[in-house]
């Protein structure tokens, strides 16, 4: 399963057609959102650049696999990050950011990547 989550992803979740893909398009309590994290092999963050990311840090807290950008991966020493930039789409294109490609496709291509 890949979860988007949090609020502002109404087109997104209105034109969601992926049965892997789930919005949860609101705040998330604290309960909830540890119960969805613990759940996952890997967490996607999509950061351009950082300065602080409770996410990160609670990731790094459970060993989860983080997926990040380059810049993310500077800012931390973890060994459990991938750079999102690494993986590569089955047409050997790296992946882009989710704003850029779409939640929709960026499941998809994950997909089949991991």
């Amino acid at each position: 399963l890949f979860y988007v989550c949090g609020s502002g992803y109404e087109s997104e979740a209105e034109n969601n057609n992926l049965d892997n893909l789930i919005f949860i398009n609101r705040y998330i309590e604290n309960n909830e959102y540890y119960s969805i994290l613990r759940q996952m092999d890997y967490v996607v963050v999509p950061y351009k650049n950082i300065s602080y990311s409770g996410v990160i840090i609670d990731c790094i807290s459970l060993g989860k696999e983080i997926l990040v950008s380059q810049e993310v991966s500077d800012a931390f020493n973890y060994p459990n990050m991938t750079l999102i930039s690494e993986l590569n789409s089955p047409s050997k294109q790296p992946l882009k950011n989710s704003k850029s490609l779409g939640w929709n496709s960026y499941a998809k291509s994950l997909k089949t990547l991991i």
